[in-house]
């Protein structure tokens, strides 16, 4: 199972691993999908968690979404059939 760490509140220039402050994160992340059923379950036990959000439904969802972190960033899965 994944582990997320929040990196500590200092001051950019003191710590080398943090990025410029427009780079400091993701809020939402979006992948691709042929099967978003399999997908869902297959993320659902890796994370360890069910997901936030299915839509239409949770019997064939075209979206689904998980809450990640200490800020609930998006980890969303998409029917790659909606992709341009």
């Amino acid at each position: 199972m994944m582990s997320w760490r929040r990196i500590p509140d200092v001051p950019l220039q003191e710590h080398p691993k943090t990025a410029p402050s427009a780079c400091r994160g993701l809020a939402q992340v979006n992948i691709p999908a042929n099967d978003v059923v399999a997908a869902r379950d297959w993320y659902a036990q890796a994370l360890g968690i069910d997901p936030y959000l299915q839509q239409p439904d949770a019997e064939a969802p075209a979206y689904v979404e998980f809450r990640l972190g200490d800020h609930l960033d998006e980890f969303g899965i998409i029917d790659r059939r909606y992709l341009p």
